[in-house]
């Protein structure tokens, strides 16, 4: 295998109650998908680099890492809504190794994921019409 192909990115949903972990290879699904508890470790970077450590993923594959917390993110930082835990792109990349580490409010990754979806992937909950702007 390559080193490209060996290459990683890692994407994780955070919510107050549990960490989702799952990396991405180029052009590639989301695999090795795996839910840890928030309240087993102190901080995002253990429950990180618990996941990778499970799952023998070597850090110098690490390219990058995309996070959907559940609080608002200002300045690449985010304090978790309903948990104790700050991220911080810049902490974290600074933990593992220099990559590039990009953080979002959860609600807006769902908002940019939408336009990627086919109609037989989304269902109307509300019927109605969108108000002005």
């Amino acid at each position: 295998m390559s080193a490209t192909e060996r290459a990683f990115r890692l994407i994780a949903d955070v919510g107050g109650t549990n960490a989702r972990f799952a990396v991405v290879r180029e052009k590639g699904q989301p695999e090795a998908i795996a839910h840890l508890a928030v309240a087993a470790f102190s901080e995002f970077a253990d429950a990180a680099s618990a996941y990778l450590d499970r799952n023998e993923l070597d850090l110098a594959c690490l390219t990058g890492m995309a996070i959907a917390a559940a609080g608002p993110v200002r300045a690449g930082e985010v304090t978790l809504t309903n948990a104790s835990w700050r991220l911080s792109e810049t902490d974290l990349s600074r933990r593992f190794g220099g990559i590039s580490v990009r953080i979002v409010n959860d609600l807006a990754a769902v908002a940019y994921a939408l336009p990627a979806l086919r109609d037989d992937q989304r269902q109307t909950v509300a019927p109605g019409e969108a108000a002005p702007l």
